[in-house]
């Protein structure tokens, strides 16, 4: 019986694309304000999401870049950086970002210091998928 050979890479990008399109077709991007510990077990309504001044929730649909191979072994999509502009009251402590897709949160940051929602401040974030990993960052 002959053997079938699959480049290592194959899995990561079926990953990589399953993710994106996901999240192309029904993905938010959103910050909480509560000081949650963050674990695999997180659920969705352990997040609060911010309601300050000129808060909105930020649709990923159609924002991942094409799925690209770096080196072996190593493929990545990212986004845009998306800017949550801040208006107003009631002002929050921001904690962290995560992405919705549905009834599930599928990534999941917490800043390494909350970030003060005051009037005029701009909280930006980016989304990255690489080597299994679905990865939050303030660029």
């Amino acid at each position: 019986m002959s053997q079938i050979h699959v480049p290592s890479t194959f899995g990561l990008k079926t990953a990589c694309f399953a993710v994106r399109d996901l999240i192309n077709l029904d993905g938010w991007l959103q910050l909480f304000k509560n000081n949650v510990a963050l674990t695999n077990d997180s659920l969705l309504t352990d997040f609060l999401p911010c309601d300050f001044g000129g808060y909105a929730p930020i649709s990923l649909a159609g924002k991942c870049g094409p799925c690209a191979k770096l080196q072996s072994g190593v493929v990545q999509f990212t986004t845009p950086v998306q800017t949550f502009p801040a208006f107003g009251a009631p002002f929050n402590d921001v904690y962290g970002a995560f992405v919705q897709v549905g009834a599930d949160w599928v990534a999941a940051i917490k800043f390494p210091f909350p970030i003060f929602s005051g009037t005029g401040n701009e909280i930006p974030v980016a989304l990255q998928w690489q080597d299994w990993a679905l990865n939050l960052f303030l660029p």
